[in-house]
């Protein structure tokens, strides 16, 4: 049974969004890849319609301080990973940091991101690194960095590396938290990236041996 489009309710809901879409249409472009992987359910239908009522353009959202954002329930959390993989959402590192991507595999899959996370796989795997590090370390870091900066692998920096070390080393001074984990990701990434030529330098310490699974 198709979606009715009964989405605009309200003058701020037809406001064009940073992806180029009317909210309407960005939910039905939503429900559309939900039904398309087979997941489309009620309650993720009733989320997002709150969700892009509150922020009809949902880069508005992406400016809200991190409390709100981490305030989306999980319902929501669907919605938010769509947008980001999809529709070009730069939620901020420190937001990325607080999430784990479990779907992530999935939500890359036939797009833009696909391609570019292939691309780093296959040079990853070049340098001999195991395919336990190689997904490690795809999910934590290239993921976030394209998602975040919103370009391809070629064009992505050393100060984008840098500017996610700061956002792992604010989050630990905040929260206590160990990044061992995301800095050696860190670390094996740029080794990658120098690799293909797109930064000019070697990562100083760290390393693929403490690459874990958590995405």
């Amino acid at each position: 049974m198709p979606h009715v489009h009964a989405f605009a309710t309200r003058p701020g809901d037809a406001a064009v969004t940073g992806s180029g879409l009317v909210a309407e249409d960005l939910l039905q472009a939503y429900l559309d890849r939900l039904a398309a992987t087979g997941r489309g359910n009620a309650v993720y239908e009733r989320a997002a319609r709150k969700f892009l009522r509150t922020w009809p353009d949902p880069e508005a959202w992406a400016q809200q301080p991190l409390a709100d954002r981490l305030a989306a329930g999980s319902q929501t959390r669907p919605l938010i990973t769509y947008l980001m993989v999809h529709q070009g959402l730069r939620p901020g590192f420190d937001y990325l940091l607080e999430r784990k991507l479990s779907s992530i595999w999935r939500e890359i899959q036939s797009s833009w991101l696909q391609p570019e996370i292939d691309r780093f796989l296959s040079a990853s795997e070049d340098l001999g690194f195991s395919l336990r590090v190689r997904l490690a370390t795809g999910s934590q870091v290239p993921v976030r960095l394209l998602i975040q900066t919103g370009r391809p692998i070629t064009e992505l920096t050393q100060s984008d590396l840098d500017a996610f070390a700061a956002a792992c080393h604010e989050r630990g001074r905040r929260t206590g938290t160990s990044h061992s984990h995301y800095l050696s990701a860190i670390s094996t990434t740029q080794t990658v990236l120098y690799h293909l030529g797109v930064v000019d330098q070697l990562p100083r310490a760290g390393g693929p041996e403490l690459v874990k699974i958590i995405v």
